[in-house]
């Protein structure tokens, strides 16, 4: 599975890098949006153990709400990592950089 993450919504902590995933942990005016219940099915899957790509958006305007992506980093993803969470967000942990060429050999070797 992927994730799109906007690439300006990052964090350290104890010197790992990660990436804001939620940063509204279900609140009721997400319930209806079919995107939204998507991305938590996700996480879910993550918790689970589930393995993610990380792939690295670019606003168009980083403070324009909903954001718009301007561009994508279409020849690379990363392997993404255990979750957590920090006031009110979740983030995930940025993993090894990937070739998209090489997912795609992974994903059909499975």
């Amino acid at each position: 599975m992927s994730l799109r993450v906007w690439q300006d919504l990052t964090r350290f902590k104890e010197g790992e890098r990660y990436m804001l995933v939620d940063g509204k942990l279900g609140l009721p005016e997400d319930a209806t949006n079919l995107g939204y219940q998507e991305r938590l099915r996700h996480l879910d899957a993550i918790r689970a153990g589930a393995k993610c790509y990380l792939v690295m958006c670019i606003a168009r305007d980083p403070a324009e709400r909903p954001r718009v992506i301007k561009d994508f980093h279409d020849e690379e993803v990363f392997e993404g990592g255990g979750l957590f969470e920090f006031e009110g967000s979740v983030w995930i942990k940025v993993g090894t950089r990937v070739a998209v060429s090489e997912v795609a050999k992974r994903i059909t070797s499975e």
